[in-house]
C-alpha cells in the first residue's frame, strides 16, 4: 500500500507541506466560489426577470378584468335605470297613480331594485377583487421563494469562500502551539 500511495503522489520530499497546500487550494478555489456566486446572481436574475414578467402580465390582465366589468357593470346601470324608468306611468295615466298613490309604490320598488342591484354589481367586484388577490399571492409566494431561496444559496457559497480563506492563513491555535513548542526547546 505504501507503494501505491508513492506511485500516485510521487516522491514525499517534493510534496508542499500542509499549509502551502491549503494556501494553494484556498488561491484556486477563492475565484472559483466567486464565478459561482456570480453565476448564482445571474441565474437569481433571469428567474426574478420571469416572475417579474408573470407578475406584470397578471397585472395587467386584472387591471383589464377590472376595466371590463365597470364597464359591463356601467352599461348594465344604465340599461336597468331605464327599464325602472320605463314602469312609471306617464301622462294621465301618472297623474292619476300619483292621486292613489300607485306611483309612490311603484317608485319605492324601483328604488328597492336599484338597492339590489348595486349590492349585486358590489358583490360581484369584491369576488374578483378577492380572486386577483388569490391569484397575486400565489405569485408573490413564488417571488419570496426564490428570493430566500437565492439568499440561502449565496450565504451557502460565502461560507464556502470564507473557509477557503480561512485555510489561507495559518489557524492561530496552529501558531500558538508552534510557539508553545518553541518555547519547549529553548528551555
Amino acid at each position: 500500500k505504501t507503494r501505491d500511495v508513492k506511485a500516485r503522489l510521487g516522491d514525499p520530499d517534493t510534496l508542499p507541506d500542509v499549509n502551502k497546500a491549503k494556501k494553494q487550494i484556498a488561491k484556486t478555489m477563492t475565484p472559483v466560489m466567486k464565478r459561482h456566486i456570480g453565476h448564482a446572481r445571474e441565474a437569481h436574475q433571469k428567474r426574478q426577470a420571469v416572475l417579474d414578467a408573470q407578475r406584470s402580465a397578471m397585472q395587467a390582465a386584472h387591471q383589464e378584468a377590472r376595466r371590463k366589468v365597470q364597464r359591463e357593470q356601467k352599461i348594465r346601470q344604465e340599461r336597468e335605470a331605464i327599464e325602472r324608468q320605463k314602469t312609471l306611468p306617464k301622462g294621465l295615466k301618472g297623474l292619476w297613480a300619483r292621486v292613489t298613490g300607485k306611483y309612490a309604490k311603484i317608485k319605492k320598488a324601483n328604488e328597492a331594485h336599484a338597492d339590489q342591484c348595486r349590492k349585486r354589481d358590489l358583490k360581484e367586484q369584491n369576488s374578483m377583487i378577492t380572486d386577483q388577490l388569490r391569484e397575486r399571492r400565489g405569485i408573490q409566494r413564488k417571488i419570496a421563494l426564490e428570493r430566500q431561496n437565492h439568499a440561502v444559496i449565496l450565504q451557502e457559497l460565502r461560507r464556502d469562500i470564507n473557509r477557503f480563506r480561512a485555510l489561507e492563513r495559518p489557524s492561530e491555535h496552529l501558531l500558538r502551539r508552534s510557539k508553545t513548542i518553541d518555547n519547549q526547546r529553548t528551555r
